[in-house]
């Protein structure tokens, strides 16, 4: 009968037969020398489990990103939508004198940064208060409606047409000088004088007077309007349903380029 062996620790070591017989002895206990079990594995099934559930925390996580992202969305869009209503005139659906006196004051700082011309024009219709008093306000705000349709087709989509008041209206002209103008300015007034706005059955006529002015060294917001204003003075002065300009004077049918 063979003996037993010993370690380097003196400990006693199976030998081939003992460990023969442990692995008949114990049934269903085996050894596996070349490819023993880690002591932290974890089982197959719970491998599973746990991978089920961070596949469902993904998922989780995904459409909260998913519904997240949409609100931004439609934040984003109600933002913008509130911006433009902000800026905007209710009647005509023109800009407003907020968003006059935003894009002014830009075009005021590009000026004097890199001396960018653009022009101020003033708009007032003639006798407003006496259509209003004897068709009523109704029909006044009808006739700023077809106004404002027409005054936008008098001018190009660059430029910035804004209702400023209850009849006035105010324009920035871009890259354009106070010559430059007057063209479109004279444009709109013989376009509205010879329109027929049709109001409640009715047709009613309307003319209009308009003040002019380029950009000037030196000048800031207040004072280039100040010069609109003054050459719209002027031109009620001078009897209305004309164009004045603060640099050309008033401003004769055949001497304006349509």
């Amino acid at each position: 009968m063979k003996s037993k062996t010993r370690g380097r620790t003196g400990t006693p070591s199976l030998t081939t037969h003992d460990s023969s017989a442990a692995t008949s002895q114990s049934g269903n206990l085996r050894f596996d020398h070349e490819h023993p079990r880690p002591a932290d594995a974890i089982p197959t099934t719970e491998l599973l489990l746990q991978l089920g559930e961070l596949q469902n925390e993904n998922l989780r996580l995904r459409e909260q990103l998913s519904q997240t992202a949409q609100k931004l969305t439609a934040q984003s869009g109600l933002l913008l939508s509130l911006q433009a209503e902000a800026r905007s005139d209710p009647l005509t659906k023109l800009l407003n004198r907020r968003a006059f006196d935003e894009d002014l004051a830009r075009r005021v700082s590009a000026w004097r940064r890199r001396a960018t011309p653009f022009s101020v024009v003033l708009v007032d219709l003639d006798h407003f208060k006496s259509i209003n008093d004897k068709h009523g306000h109704a029909a006044g705000d009808e006739l700023l409606r077809q106004f404002a349709t027409v005054l936008t087709g008098a001018f190009r989509d660059m430029d910035l047409i804004a209702r400023i008041g209850g009849d006035e209206f105010a324009l920035v002209l871009p890259v354009t000088n106070a010559k430059e103008a007057v063209i479109p300015s004279e444009r709109l007034r013989h376009m509205v004088a010879t329109h027929k706005f049709e109001v409640n059955g009715r047709s009613l006529s309307l003319t209009i007077s308009v003040g002019c002015t380029g950009i000037q060294v030196d000048d800031d917001t207040r004072s280039v309007v100040g010069r609109a204003d003054e050459a719209l003075y002027a031109a009620k002065s001078a009897g209305r349903n004309l164009v004045w300009s603060d640099e050309l004077g008033r401003i004769e049918t055949t001497s304006a380029v349509r």
